[in-house]
Parts: C-alpha cells; structure tokens; sequence
C-alpha cells in the first residue's frame, strides 16, 4: 500500500496492485467489438454483394484483358493515398515501442555502429531496418530537411516496405494461379491489405520490413518449387 512506482525517477505516483489493474482511458472510446460488426453489417453485405458480382463479371480462365494488372496498380495508388493521409494526420508518437525503435535509429546516426543488446531497450532486434533509416535520415539531414522533420521523415521506410508487400503478393499470385486471373486477383487483394499492415505502417517500426523481406522468401520458394529446372540452369551457369 506504500509502494509507488516512476517513468522518469521524478515524478512518482501509488504503484497500482496487480489484482486491480487500471484500464487506459482509450478503452472506453470505443464499444464492444460483437456491436460494432452488427452497426457495419449494411456495408459490410454491400461490399460482399459487389465482390461477387464483380466475380462474376470478370471471371475467366485463360485469354481475355489482363486486368488484374490494373488491380495491382490501383491497390498501390491506394496505399499511395494511405500512405500521405496517415504521414499528415497520423502521429508520429503512436505506436509500438516508437520512442525506442527511434533510439536505436539514433544510436547509429550518433555512434556510427550497431548497440550491444543490453544497451537499450529494443536493441536486441536485428540491425537492418534500422541501419537503413539511419542512412535514410543522413541522406534526408545532409539535403538540408531539419532534424525534427527529419525524424518525422522516418515514418517514410516502414510506409514503403508494407507497399511493397503489394507487388510482392501480385508476383506470387501470378506464379501460384497462373492463368487464374480471378484468383490472382483474391490473393493479390487479401495479402496487400492485411489489417497488420495497415496498423503498422504508420508508425516508426521494423514490422513492416520483417514482413516484406518474409514476403520475398515466400515469393522465392514459390519460385523453387515451381521452376526447380530453371533454379538448376541457374546454378550451373
């Protein structure tokens, strides 16, 4: 009862007992999910409605337009779209973990090296995404853009990447549903608009780029699997 606990080893306050946790404030914003999906139902029949009939419009097996093309362009401008909405209404503060995967990109820029893991939070995690943002701030800070914008800036990487798990998936779907176009088009759709993806796309985070470089290994194996031949000419050559 006379515990207490402190962010900053400043200001303190009463430590909260484990048997009676404290419910964060944004939980009562919102209703239970069950009530939520009732409310959207009316929209949520209408966007099934038109997917089949769309379905239905455009299926085919073989020969015809290649729209699916045209599909995998619009879902990239979408994201286009998303991307520039949510780098200017989004906050950059928001987030798993931001203030720390930030510091990690800072120690870098600072210390021109990789941490050890105990010397930081999140600096056990694997270097890459954030040896690229590093690089990408001193690219942007040396074209003149102000530290704080630069900072800002930095959402940039992880916007990229989850775009770029759409082509990704539209290349694996072509190679799996070759000459499915429909198909292509479900896999393209459900695998470029993942709700994760677009959760963490707008915040400072190496989840987007350990999800895209997992996409190319599933786009690779795909290849191995399918053209085990050519993997072998390729080898030898």
């Amino acid at each position: 009862g006379t515990w207490e606990s402190s962010g900053d080893g400043q200001r303190w306050v009463p430590a909260v007992v484990v048997d009676t946790p404290k419910d964060p404030p944004m939980e009562f914003l919102f209703g239970p999910c069950s009530s939520d999906v009732v409310a959207m139902s009316p929209l949520l029949a209408i966007l099934l409605a038109a997917g089949i009939g769309v379905e239905l419009l455009l299926h085919e097996s073989r020969g015809g337009r290649d729209w699916v093309q045209w599909l995998r362009w619009g879902l990239l401008v979408a994201w286009g779209l998303f991307a520039i909405n949510t780098y200017f209404k989004f906050p950059s503060y928001v987030g798993y973990d931001v203030r720390e995967h930030r510091n990690y990109i800072h120690f870098i820029v600072l210390n021109g090296r990789i941490p050890l893991p105990d010397e930081g939070w999140e600096f056990f995690q694997a270097p890459l995404f954030y040896l690229l943002s590093a690089l990408f701030y001193r690219l942007i800070a040396w074209a003149g853009v102000p530290g704080d914008i630069a900072v800002e800036m930095l959402r940039v990487v992880p916007l990229l990447c989850c775009i770029g798990i759409v082509e990704v998936c539209y290349r694996a779907a072509r190679l799996v549903f070759r000459g499915r176009r429909d198909l292509q088009a479900v896999a393209m759709v459900i695998g470029g608009l993942m709700p994760m993806n677009l959760y963490m796309a707008p915040a400072i985070s190496n989840e987007p780029m350990a999800g895209l470089i997992g996409s190319l290994i599933v786009l690779i194996s795909f290849y191995f699997l399918l053209f085990p031949q050519e993997i072998i000419k390729l080898r030898w050559q």
